[in-house]
């Protein structure tokens, strides 16, 4: 509080510099009665104006304090005049009562007064030659026209402002007013326009100085990139403005920024990360109390809990937010949490008619409003409502009145309208504009895929966004059987290829990474430091040290730094900006360029309809329809069930049915084409699991008289044809290894192993490594096969991990592994195999490879075998397959992988194993070789049933 005296027509002229505190001063007169209250939008940095005129003599006091709830801090105050008023003055003084009038004025929700207001004020300031405080009228006068929903009007007082701030050198009303511009363009759907404006505006709080200015404007910035379809630019922005909010110690907008990131993974199909985005920003806003923010994430987190199947918790959290909203009395709130409802409604508990009372009420306050995004989101969830309710006409209409909306505001990621108004169209019988729909979604769909920064998350929004693909394809599909001959089946072949492992076509095509010393080596170091974070937590959580929620949303979270700092050294990489999007073969060029007159391709697409098959040869194509994948992956996951359980008397008659009717599906329709092939396959969903080599040859008489397939065919599985075809080319240019064979075998896993010095019980027995009797066996019999100084021998204590990681295996072609393997379903980067715990003084080492280190190996060979258990398994997502152990390897540059597909018993897989590098190393191709391995292990008594020879899988290259 400061206190002075003036004279009557005094005039007086005070600035307030904030140094870091947002600060509100107000002038009173000796009653302490308001005469003018200086806030400017320039928060926590700027400058406040005072200008009056003294109507009457007498004392003045001045009041500053810090902006509602702000934490105290730093100011500079001055008194810049007071001397008897002039005419300048005077102009000045009526400005500042004008703009403090139309203050009022706005604040009581008069907007026509309001802006009649700064427009005069401005005018007034403009005559006294103060173009900052001109720039600050019609600064606010952009936000009154906001209010109003005349943006045009809006944008033309911003980019006037501008200039004035500009032209005064007044920095932080120029990064401020750059902001509202920004905010401006992005609320009135030009995302794009608004990324070059934030991104000054970020630069210009900067070189201010002004943190807090600039962490607003990268929280925006990240959101106009990502409705722009560019989630690697929006998530590298939410970082930066996170990291300013936590040295901010600021937890309201930290908060907001959380929750922005969580809605920006749920876009990127990866619900669980958002989820644990949006449970510290809801943290955050219990503890404040902020209702309006709180309700937004709640539902945010409904959203996403939906996403993960959990429709009763996502109803719970739906319910609160709705309950919130009304308490506020928040209309386009309450109309959100009503649509989040309506959805559960619909899809979960059919109840058709409440789910439409609350879209259409919804609808009404968005109208009402002008929100055109929230408008386009109820108009989709309707056409689906009419669509579940055999209404294909309404449906088309609101699918309709969605999608010119989204094409209005220019939206990447509206696809759920297109994808409905095509099977609308597609039940009125107008194929042809459902097509084009579905291409429309694809190729949106395509633009953002291209925008995001890891494989791993590049696979998981293919995932969540397959069903335009598979939609394509039976389109496609009842087009060929309409119009036979006409080469659709073809196409169709062609797109489900382009829903197939793309993330490993990409990964494929970029092997051979570059080396360090082409980019930042701080991001390098980064890279191992994040990896060094994530092995210690995950072995702590494999210790149960570090268990829970809390502890898997910490994995996550590194999982995806380490993602995000990869994506930014192959960015940054000379190499990798040479590189384009790898191509995604035609049925054409498969044939031209992987078949020969002996292979054939057998391409698998499951539908919930109907599910299709395509036979490929090098001069044909055969395309039938099968039944749907319900119907197929039932009985698949029942054979694997039975299978992986090893050879029980009591399900031996249903394994047989199983394998029977497996074969009947999925073979019998191209018996007649198989001839003698080698059979190269693509499957999905529970066909990745399945070993083609045990199910019985269609063309025999009986199935029970039937040999199994492997007896008249070599068997390859592909994750697409276009990933082999990347494969090659990845390999063409690399110089061929210069030793045979390396082994890595028999590890000292276990604290009670005899090989140590001083062999102890283990902690926790039932949680230690099983023994692995044969595997030393099985390494000496391979190991005898070749010359001494062509081999590698790595056993017990030397099968470590600091051999792999060194480098030394880049000059070996084949590459072996009998160890243990552990799969992680829910987080694949941490899929691992098992390498000595200890060295041979007894002191315990890292012994656990994960996946996510394999990607960083160098090798060469022709072949990586995984002598272990379940090593073919993983994550599985959509289109994409397995992810876990496999894709690591092809990205370190292996050719082919051998994997297993359940829990091997040990003494068979020595066995197979002897006989495959027998034949391998005699000159047979890999495939030639496990085949006869397989049979030979077949035919032998006691090893008959197929658990013990049909778990090892070939992927990879077959030549």
């Amino acid at each position: 509080l400061y206190h002075l005296t003036l004279a009557a027509g005094d005039f007086l002229h005070l600035t307030v510099e904030q140094l870091g505190v947002d600060v509100v001063a107000r002038l009173e007169d000796g009653a302490g009665r308001a005469v003018l209250e200086a806030d400017s939008p320039s928060g926590a940095r700027g400058v406040e104006r005072l200008q009056i005129l003294a109507g009457a003599a007498g004392p003045y006091r001045l009041r500053v304090r810090a902006f509602d709830g702000q934490r105290g801090g730093r100011y500079r105050l001055a008194v810049v005049a007071r001397r008897p008023a002039t005419g300048d003055d005077r102009r000045r003084a009526a400005a500042a009562a004008r703009f403090a009038a139309a203050d009022a004025s706005w604040l009581a929700g008069d907007l026509e007064a309001a802006a009649a207001g700064f427009d005069e004020a401005g005018e007034l300031w403009r005559r006294a030659g103060d173009p900052a405080r001109q720039g600050d009228c019609l600064d606010r006068l952009g936000r009154v026209y906001e209010d109003l929903g005349d943006w045009p009007s809006a944008l033309r007082a911003y980019r006037r402002a501008r200039q004035l701030y500009a032209a005064a050198g007044d920095v932080f009303g120029e990064a401020f007013v750059e902001r509202r511009l920004g905010r401006a363009l992005v609320l009135g759907d030009d995302a794009e326009g608004a990324i070059p404006h934030l991104e000054r505006a970020a630069e210009l709080h900067r070189r201010a100085g002004d943190l807090e200015g600039q962490a607003v404007a990268l929280n925006d910035l990240g959101l106009a990139h990502r409705l722009s379809g560019r989630p690697r630019q929006a998530v590298a922005a939410y970082d930066a403005a996170l990291n300013r909010w936590q040295s901010l110690g600021d937890d309201s907008e930290r908060a907001v920024t959380l929750h922005n990131l969580g809605v920006l993974f749920r876009s990127l199909g990866e619900p669980q990360s958002a989820l644990d985005y949006f449970r510290q920003a809801e943290a955050i806003y219990r503890r404040q109390r902020a209702t309006a923010a709180l309700a937004s994430t709640l539902d945010q987190a409904g959203m996403a809990l939906a996403d993960l199947g959990r429709a009763a918790a996502a109803r719970d959290v739906f319910e609160q937010a709705l309950a919130l909203r009304r308490e506020a009395g928040d209309r386009r709130g309450e109309a959100i949490s009503l649509v989040h409802l309506g959805r559960s409604d619909l899809f979960d508990a059919g109840d058709l008619g409440r789910a439409e009372e609350r879209f259409t009420a919804a609808l009404e306050v968005f109208r009402r409003l002008g929100d055109r995004q929230r408008q386009a989101r109820t108009l989709t969830n309707l056409g689906w409502l009419y669509e579940a309710r055999d209404e294909p006409r309404r449906a088309r209409d609101a699918f309709l009145a969605a999608r010119d909306l989204d094409r209005q505001l220019g939206d990447p990621l509206a696809v759920r309208p297109l994808l409905g108004l095509a099977r609308a169209e597609r039940r009125l019988g107008r194929l042809l504009p459902a097509r084009r729909a579905l291409e429309e979604a694809l190729d949106r769909i395509e633009l953002v895929r291209d925008n995001v920064w890891s494989p791993r998350l590049r696979a998981a929004f293919l995932a969540a966004h397959q069903s335009p693909f598979k939609a394509y394809v039976e389109l496609l599909m009842e087009l060929d059987r309409r119009q036979p001959a006409q080469g659709f089946s073809a196409l169709a072949l062609a797109a489900s290829e382009r829903a197939r492992a793309r993330s490993l076509l990409d990964l494929v095509s970029a092997a051979g990474g570059a080396p360090e010393g082409d980019v930042d080596p701080a991001l390098t170091a980064r890279e191992r430091r994040l990896q060094a974070g994530l092995n210690d937590l995950a072995r702590r959580r494999a210790q149960l040290a570090e268990d829970g929620d809390d502890g898997a949303a910490r994995l996550r979270r590194l999982v995806d730094q380490l993602a995000r700092t990869r994506a930014e050294i192959r960015r940054r990489s000379p190499r990798y900006a040479a590189l384009t999007q790898p191509p995604v073969l035609s049925a054409g060029e498969i044939q031209r360029r992987l078949l020969d007159g002996n292979a054939a391709l057998l391409e698998y697409a499951l539908g919930s309809e109907r599910s299709f098959l395509w036979l490929l040869t090098s001069s044909s194509l055969h395309a039938v329809e099968l039944p749907p994948a319900a119907t197929i992956e039932g009985r698949a996951r029942e054979v694997y069930r039975l299978l992986s359980r090893g050879p029980r008397r009591e399900a031996a008659a249903r394994l047989a049915a199983g394998l029977c009717e497996l074969s009947t599906m999925l073979l019998a329709p191209v018996a007649g084409e198989l001839a003698e092939r080698r059979l190269l396959i693509v499957g999905e969903g529970e066909l990745l699991r399945l070993p083609f080599a045990a199910l019985p040859d269609p063309r025999a008489a009986t199935c029970n008289a039937a040999q199994p397939l492997v007896a008249r065919h070599e068997i390859v599985s592909l994750p697409s044809a276009s990933v082999l075809a990347a494969l090659r080319r990845a390999r063409a240019g690399r110089p061929p290894p210069t030793h045979t064979l390396a082994v890595i075998a028999d590890p000292v896993l276990r604290a009670d192993d005899p090989r140590l010095p001083s062999p102890r019980p283990p902690e926790d027995p039932a949680r230690a490594w099983p023994p692995l009797p044969f595997a030393r066996r099985e390494a000496e019999s391979i190991l005898a096969l070749v010359p001494e100084d062509a081999r590698l021998a790595a056993l017990g204590f030397a099968a470590d991990k600091a051999l792999i990681t060194s480098g030394r295996l880049a000059s070996y072609h084949l590459l072996h592994v009998a160890t243990h393997g552990v799969v992680e379903p829910e987080e694949p980067a941490l899929s691992a195999l098992a390498l000595s715990a200890y060295d041979h003084h007894g002191r315990p080492r890292d012994g656990r490879l994960y996946a996510h280190e394999i990607y960083g190996l160098e090798l060469a060979a022709d072949l990586v075998a995984l002598s272990a258990c379940r090593t073919a398994l993983g994550r599985e997502l959509a289109g994409e397959g397995l992810w876990g152990l496999t894709q690591g390897f092809f990205y370190a540059g292996a050719a082919r992988v051998l994997v297993s597909l359940w829990r091997v018993d040990d003494q068979a897989t020595a066995e197979l194993m002897a006989s495959f590098y027998r034949h391998l190393l005699a000159g047979e191709a890999a495939p030639t070789a496990l085949r006869r391995a397989q049979l030979s292990l077949a035919a032998r008594r006691g090893w008959r049933a197929p658990y013990y020879w049909a778990a090892f899988v070939l992927q990879g290259e077959w030549r």
